[in-house]
């Protein structure tokens, strides 16, 4: 039983952080674009440069092929780039930059694009940065909820094991108060959780169409929220063991 609970907040745990491990490199991917960005410089526009169609043909101006290169040397170099996104160029511009800046590049790189460029990346480095601390309270929170939940786990095997062949009054009354104060602590536990994913939500800003941030982090291990589940199971088995620590007070008694 406790083994179960607390494998499924490890296996939480591991997940957690893979996912800052991906997030931290995207990061750092995009602060190195903005500082490579910086030593770009911008061109004076003319009234032939850049198409769609030059840009996907390699035909664009030197400033927005270096804008090309350094994104692919970085941001699109990030180890799992291929895995979780696989995104051409544009694709991926569009989708962290905006497709008005993406599109900006298809005609040069001019001081006003550069300026936009830049903001949009450092709004993505700025979005991971939170993302990133937004992962790491969730880690410490994990490691609490770990701690608590495996005492408790391991406090119910004691109960249900000085139960079993106990037959006095007073031990058994002892036993169910003990039983009674854990369940208390398993609804504190749950209630505590249920708090701080409303507070994570609030304090990331997510829009109404999101997933909260565990939905999104643990969707894959089948269980949304992991802490909670955890402490369902360890809530019924206390359930169970005060229901047989009764059994065998109504026969003591």
């Amino acid at each position: 039983m406790a083994q179960t609970a607390i494998e499924s907040l490890d296996e939480a745990r591991e997940t957690l952080r893979e996912e800052r491990r991906r997030v931290a490199d995207e990061r750092e991917a995009f602060d190195r674009f903005a500082h490579l960005l910086a030593g770009v410089e911008a061109e004076t526009p003319t009234a032939d440069t850049g198409s769609r169609a030059l840009l996907v043909d390699g035909g664009a101006s030197a400033g927005a092929r270096a804008v090309r290169d350094h994104y692919r040397s970085t941001v699109m170099s990030v180890p799992h780039y291929d895995s979780d996104y696989g995104d051409s160029y544009r694709e991926s511009l569009a989708i962290e930059f905006g497709p008005d800046v993406a599109a900006a590049l298809d005609s040069g790189f001019d001081a006003r694009t550069k300026q936009a460029v830049h903001a949009a990346a450092r709004d993505a480095h700025a979005d991971r940065d939170r993302f990133v601390d937004a992962l790491d309270g969730e880690a410490v929170a994990l490691a609490n909820h770990r701690e608590r939940c495996l005492a408790i786990a391991e406090e119910c095997l004691d109960i249900a094991d000085e139960a079993r062949d106990c037959a006095d009054y007073g031990t058994l009354d002892a036993l169910r108060t003990r039983c009674l104060t854990l369940e208390a602590d398993c609804d504190d536990l749950a209630g505590e959780r249920q708090r701080a994913v409303r507070a994570c939500r609030v304090d990331l800003g997510l829009p109404d169409a999101y997933p909260n941030l565990q939905e999104y982090l643990y969707a894959p291990l089948g269980v949304d929220y992991p802490v909670l589940a955890a402490t369902t199971d360890i809530a019924a088995r206390l359930r169970d063991c005060r229901q047989t620590v009764e059994r065998r007070l109504a026969l003591a008694s």
